[in-house]
């Protein structure tokens, strides 16, 4: 099913479908390597409104559980280590 998914239905739409059974899933052994690989849980998104690009380029994973739209609302309090030097530079 998850091989399926990756191949015909590659979309962060689809992550719903994981949203209760991810843990279940990896006790279960069933491979999900493609999963964490695929455009479900790895979106690249261009919104305007979205703050200036950070001159750091590792990449971070921050728990935030709300739309991917109103993280920019929420920046400070999901990364607050990169929000307080983003402020120091801008001062």
């Amino acid at each position: 099913m998850i091989d399926y998914i990756v191949e015909y239905q590659n979309s962060y739409f689809y992550g719903h479908l994981f949203n209760h059974n991810v843990i279940e899933l990896v006790n279960k052994g069933v491979k999900m390597t493609p999963l964490f690989k695929s455009r479900i849980f790895n979106h690249t998104f261009d919104y305007d409104e979205w703050p200036s690009t950070n001159n750091n380029i590792k990449k971070i994973l921050a728990p935030f559980n709300e739309s991917m739209f109103k993280l920019r609302h929420h920046y400070q309090d999901v990364f607050p280590k990169i929000y307080k030097k983003d402020e120091k530079i801008a001062a």
